[in-house]
């Protein structure tokens, strides 16, 4: 979230694949309808639900107060980057966030319910 160089937009990506990406696992193994055929697909749009709820309350966040929290600097952040930290860029890390939370979702539903990478993940364990 604070290296440097980094553009709203990237960050926003990064942040939300993550979460998307992360999320998944949880809501396909544990979820009420893990021991169904739609497991799968039911973890995808769960995910989903979740990274938009996420982004709902990023947006209230923006909405709340008017000024937005500056973190000072300390030694493992020296230099916070300024341009988070306003209206116009909150929105786009918002948005970008949605965005990548929802395509990290969808690439974790791909590897796990691929059958040729499922395959690949038996050999090697071995078996």
């Amino acid at each position: 979230m604070y290296r440097q160089g980094l553009s709203i937009k990237t960050r926003g990506l990064q942040l939300g694949s993550a979460f998307g990406f992360v999320l998944y696992g949880p809501f396909t193994v544990l979820g009420p309808m893990r021991n169904t055929e739609f497991s799968t697909t039911i973890g995808l749009f769960s995910t989903i639900g979740g990274v938009t709820i996420l982004t709902t309350l990023f947006f209230l966040y923006g909405q709340a107060g008017g000024k937005f929290y500056q973190p000072p600097a300390n030694p493992t952040v020296p230099n916070p980057p300024k341009e988070l930290f306003n209206s116009e860029s909150w929105t786009q890390f918002q948005t970008f966030f949605w965005l990548g939370g929802s395509l990290g979702a969808l690439v974790a539903w791909f590897i796990y319910s691929n059958e040729f990478i499922g395959k690949l993940y038996e050999v090697s364990l071995g078996g």
